[in-house]
């Protein structure tokens, strides 16, 4: 059948289903009203706050991201960008609810039945994490509704194994685990091939559906909630006329939708258009038969497609009064040359998920207006008041930052550009801007390009007695090709752009502005902190002068350039400064327990040697345990290795430990490590003051690499310079820990030079 056939067929069913006679979804019938497109184009919430916020709704994955005010508070950011976005929120309260490590101690489907205080635990979550939201965003009439986990079953049964199970077979894993609970209601041992056992299975996963959905549509005031079932799965809904319902091709989940849509339950479904045909089996169908609103999602990794991209938006687009919107879901890398990849990768350039979301939301039009509206310059004064009396000139700068980036604009460099950009200036009472000195009220800058500044000075006279009146201050408007683009005011005595900062580096080729409005011209001497595994030569440019580090830089360590030619490599403390010390536990002193601190996972070099230095006391008979928990795959495999070390080593007065370990030969890029603080056989007290954790093999003031270094670091000069970072490593996609921190110092505020300390230090 032709695309176009298709089509025509999908909307004719569609609207014999709309207008015929229809099932009863839960809460609402499609006779209601016509939902269509009503959410409209989603994120799966990836990228940065602007790439969020553009588009018309996005998922808020509760697991993946933290159930407490720090997403309460990215949801209100969000909606500061954009007060019409709208969130889908999925619940994760399965966390820590179980024992079975195939499922990473999460709650399954049988420990919800048959595990003492689960079930209560579980629901007492739910309603939680859908109040959190609910209740702490500041529209919550924008959120849209709730489901329960996603592509499920998965995630809290085996269901993989289950569906596919054949004689000979183990018992899955999580009926094994309770096979005498389930054997003691069935009156009889558990039989995968046994349709009979099969469907009590099915009842078993409906009745505790019915029961978390029942909790989030109370808790949410009556909201959307929706069943996310996994694309791979089919069910009873789907089945063919004599299809055993242990049949392994189709995976087929013993449950109909219309066991789980029920009024006041659950409202509608998740449809995925992998192809034209599965999405008429299994999403058009069930559709026009049950007449429930839907959702779906869109990807742009081809492995995760059986039709190319341009296709699979079609089908989603189907005019049904029922398809609220879709959701796009990116990966990051290259591309694989498939048959069906996106036409714009080439397999040499990386895309990451933000590239892929703007990219789209360009050629659809998707919140242009609110990127435009975040994108605006932005506005700074640099001036100093203090000391100048009638009579005297105040030199006034106005720093006017481009934000923008071509990837904004699908890659047109162009698009991003600044043009005819006017800044007016307006003075206080006692102020003025003499004909003599200046231009006029209003500078005229260049072409501002992308990450770049323009800057507009004047020389302001001072009439009166050189204070600012009360209410009154200096006050600019931009704009560009007659278009406003903002406004800012100072009032202060003495006010500064701030110099020499920490800069985010995400990619090879950001740039940002080096302001230098206060210090003059200073050879500085620069910082590079790797946050990823690895950066191959890294390099700095400023208009025709460039320093390359001709190297590798793995995250244990730092490069410190200059001044002038010169290069130190140093190692670097993995834990940053308050983990170090303990901060959350104020003096660092146990008096209970056993495992009485720990850190996060950071990343490590398989096969890498490392110090851990440990300062500390212990007393009343206490000591210490540390072990170093490293984690990472080995033939695609995950496992755990603990290595002990500095146990029972303190005494009672103060000392500082070190003890030198090797990471397992882990698989490269897996490998991580999270320290973890014991009170030595739950005996008496340990201090632990602060401990580090750094690569072996360097010495403390740092190895000279000055041999690996091409160029030098120009000057920064005043009023601002501006600076490119490049290498040869793969970028890092916003909304996640930038791949390297960057920093300027004034070598003066190095002791001779020496900037192990205070340049080689914390950021």
């Amino acid at each position: 059948m032709s695309r176009m056939r298709l089509a025509s067929a999908l909307f004719s069913a569609a609207c014999i289903g709309f207008f015929g006679v229809l099932a009863v979804s839960a809460g609402e019938t499609a006779m209601e009203k016509d939902l269509y497109w009503t959410w409209g184009w989603g994120t799966y919430g990836q990228g940065s706050d602007l790439d969020v916020a553009r588009y018309d709704w996005s998922l808020v994955n509760l697991g993946s991201i933290p159930a407490d005010q720090r997403t309460v508070d990215y949801c209100n950011r969000v909606l500061a960008l954009n007060p019409k976005h709208k969130f889908f929120v999925r619940v994760w309260p399965i966390i820590g609810l179980g024992d079975c490590k195939e499922n990473r101690h999460q709650m399954t489907l049988f420990h919800y039945y048959y595990a003492p205080g689960v079930r209560e635990k579980m629901l007492a979550e739910t309603r939680r994490q859908v109040e959190l939201i609910v209740q702490g965003v500041t529209k919550p009439e924008n959120v849209a509704g709730f489901c329960f986990l996603e592509e499920l079953p998965r995630h809290f049964t085996s269901c993989e194994k289950f569906l596919r199970w054949k004689a000979g077979d183990p018992l899955p894993w999580d009926i094994k685990r309770f096979e005498e609970n389930i054997a003691e209601e069935l009156k009889e041992k558990f039989d995968p091939a046994n349709d009979r056992h099969r469907l009590w299975w099915g009842e078993k996963y409906a009745g505790l559906l019915a029961d978390v959905h029942a909790v989030m549509k109370e808790a949410s005031g009556g909201k959307k909630v929706m069943y996310y079932q996994s694309t791979s799965f089919a069910n009873l809904t789907h089945l063919e006329p004599g299809q055993p319902i242990s049949d392994t091709k189709r995976n087929i989940i013993p449950v109909r939708y219309e066991d789980i849509l029920k009024p006041g339950l659950c409202d509608g479904i998740f449809g995925y258009p992998n192809n034209a045909r599965i999405w008429e089996e299994e999403t058009v169908a069930a559709v026009n038969k049950l007449g429930c609103p839907h959702f779906g999602q869109i990807s742009t990794p081809e492995f995760m497609r059986l039709c190319h991209f341009d296709e699979s938006v079609e089908l989603g687009r189907w005019r049904n009064p029922n398809n609220l919107g879709f959701f796009i879901f990116t990966f990051s890398g290259r591309g694989k040359k498939a048959w069906n990849s996106m036409p714009y990768e080439n397999g040499d350039s990386f895309w990451t998920q933000a590239d892929h979301l703007r990219k789209f939301a360009w050629e659809k039009k998707i919140g242009l207006e609110v990127v435009e509206a975040a994108l605006r310059p932005e506005i700074n004064f640099d001036y100093a008041l203090e000391g100048k009396k009638r009579g005297d000139f105040l030199h006034l700068f106005v720093q006017v930052y481009n934000p923008k980036h071509p990837s904004w604009y699908a890659g047109d460099e162009t698009a991003a550009v600044l043009n005819d950009v006017r800044v007016q200036l307006k003075t206080p009472d006692g102020f003025s801007i003499p004909y003599q000195n200046n231009p006029g009220d209003t500078i005229l800058l260049n072409p501002i390009l992308p990450r770049d500044c323009g800057v507009a000075d004047w020389w302001v006279y001072i009439d009166g007695d050189g204070a600012i009146p009360a209410g009154q201050a200096f006050e600019v408007s931009v704009t560009s090709r007659g278009r406003w683009l903002g406004t800012a005011r100072a009032d202060g005595r003495d006010v500064a752009i701030d110099a020499l900062g920490v800069r985010e580096i995400r990619r090879s080729g950001d740039s940002w502005i080096e302001p230098c409005y206060r210090l003059g011209k200073i050879t500085p001497v620069v910082e590079l902190k790797p946050l990823a595994e690895e950066i191959s030569f890294p390099e700095l440019t400023t208009g025709e002068r460039r320093a390359v580090y001709r190297g590798t830089l793995r995250c244990e360590h730092k490069l410190v350039i200059g001044p002038g030619w010169r290069a130190r490599l140093l190692a670097n403390s993995l834990f940053p400064r308050e983990v170090r010390t303990l901060a959350e536990t104020p003096g660092g002193e146990f008096r209970d327990g056993y495992l009485v601190y720990q850190t996060k996972p950071v990343n490590v070099c398989p096969g890498g040697k490392y110090i851990i230095t440990l300062t500390g006391k212990a007393g009343d008979g206490g000591n210490s345990q540390v072990i170093v928990s490293c984690t990472g795959k080995i033939k695609n495999k995950v496992e755990t290795v603990n290595l002990n070390c500095l146990t029972n080593r303190f005494t009672d007065q103060p000392q500082t430990l070190r003890e030198e370990i090797t990471i397992p030969e882990f698989d490269k890029g897996t490998a991580k490590a999270k320290i973890i603080f014991y009170r030595f056989k739950q005996t008496g007290t340990v201090f632990y003051e602060a401990f580090d954790f750094k690569v072996a093999g360097l010495p403390e003031d740092g190895a000279d690499v000055t041999d690996r270094l091409e160029g030098m670091l120009p000057d920064i000069e005043r009023p601002c310079t501006r600076w490119i970072y490049k290498d040869l490593s793969d970028p890092v996609s916003e909304g996640t820990p930038p791949k390297l921190l960057l920093r300027f110092v004034n070598p003066e505020d190095a002791e001779n030079g020496d900037v192990t300390e205070r340049v080689g230090g914390d950021f």
